[in-house]
């Protein structure tokens, strides 16, 4: 389970940076962080924290998924 967690923050860590370089915005990651220019920072977290990769699994059955979905069917 673990490995599995792993493989899919490495690949998250690759699309953000992919995207970056798509929008001209150098990057250096390290481990699951992103050095980027100040003026670039804001754009930076709007590419982490957008849309899911189509490419990669959905986490439904993740913790923070779960909590979500309890909170949604109790309204």
């Amino acid at each position: 389970m673990g490995q599995h967690y792993q493989w899919l923050e490495a690949n998250l860590v690759f699309h953000v940076a992919h995207q970056l370089a798509l929008q001209g915005i150098p990057a250096l990651t390290v481990h699951d962080e992103f050095i980027v220019r100040e003026q670039d920072a804001e754009l930076a977290e709007m590419v982490m924290y957008g849309a899911w990769p189509e490419d990669l699994p959905e986490l439904t059955d993740a913790p923070w998924n779960r909590s979500r979905q309890t909170q949604s069917e109790a309204r």
